[in-house]
């Protein structure tokens, strides 16, 4: 088996998540330098597995980020903007192929607004490792005697199991 236990932190969900769109925008401005046809079947490949990725990463970085509370309105969110986009996408291609006269400045475009999507994603990931930092490195108030009222307590309940086994 694969030992994937190294994904389990958020950040480095979302630093996969932000490598794989990294990856959907670099094939996608190389597409029009593609000049045979070998060249473009193996970008298509690597641009399908790339955007395999990003897809089954994406529902996970949502959840890591809105968490199972609000899960399913970020998720609503995720889907309404998709939506948008791929309604607004055809038509401002085809307006930059009739302002052209060439399919290059589309796949321009596009790959251009990957990079900015992977600008925003490093800006959430620096954020999210900034706040882990934080958060681990913060000094905790405990007292003495909470900590031994915890451990007299600990001890209680393991007492209570014991007499009923």
């Amino acid at each position: 088996m694969w030992d994937i236990s190294f994904l389990r932190k958020p950040t480095r969900r979302l630093a996969g998540l932000t490598m794989f769109v990294f990856a959907i925008g670099v094939l996608v401005l190389l597409n029009p330098f593609m000049s045979n046809y070998k060249l473009l079947v193996i970008n298509s490949a690597i641009l399908g597995v790339a955007t395999a990725g990003y897809m089954v990463t994406s529902f996970i970085v949502l959840l890591d980020l809105s968490g199972v509370d609000l899960y399913k309105d970020a998720l609503a969110a995720r889907l309404s903007i998709s939506a948008i986009a791929s309604f607004a996408g055809p038509p401002i291609v085809g307006w930059l192929l009739d302002l052209t006269g060439n399919t290059e400045m589309s796949f321009y475009f596009m790959g251009t607004s990957c990079m900015l999507c992977v600008v925003i994603l490093c800006g959430l990931l620096y954020r999210l490792i900034r706040k882990t930092a934080v958060d681990v490195s913060a000094p905790t108030q405990v007292s003495i005697v909470a900590l031994v009222e915890e451990e007299q307590e600990g001890d209680k309940c393991d007492d209570t199991i014991i007499e009923y086994m």
